[in-house]
C-alpha cells in the first residue's frame, strides 16, 4: 500500500470514530485546538507503542506547550484519552 493509500484509509478510519465519539461524548463541546489535539493522539495511537507527554509536545505541532497542557487535561475530563504517571 503507498503512503498516500495508508494516509487516506487512516483518515477514513479517524472520521469513523469521530462520527461515534460526537454522538457519545462531550467532544462537540471541545475547542478546535483539543479537537485537533485528539485527532493527532488517536492517529498516533494507531502506531500501537506508548505515547508519553513529551512526545505529544514535541511532535504534536498543534499549539504551545502550555496549550497543549491544558487541551490533555480537558480531554482527560471529558474522558476521551487515560493519561497515568510512569
Amino acid at each position: 500500500m503507498s503512503n498516500n493509500a495508508a494516509e487516506i484509509t487512516a483518515w477514513f478510519a479517524l472520521r469513523s470514530v469521530l462520527d461515534e465519539i460526537v454522538n457519545t461524548t462531550d467532544y462537540k463541546s471541545l475547542d478546535p485546538l483539543t479537537q485537533r489535539l485528539f485527532e493527532w493522539i488517536y492517529l498516533r495511537c494507531k502506531e500501537d507503542r506508548p505515547l508519553h507527554t513529551q512526545e505529544i509536545l514535541y511532535d504534536s505541532k498543534v499549539a504551545s506547550h502550555a496549550t497543549i497542557q491544558k487541551n490533555i487535561s480537558m480531554l482527560e475530563k471529558v474522558g476521551l484519552i487515560d493519561v497515568s504517571a510512569d
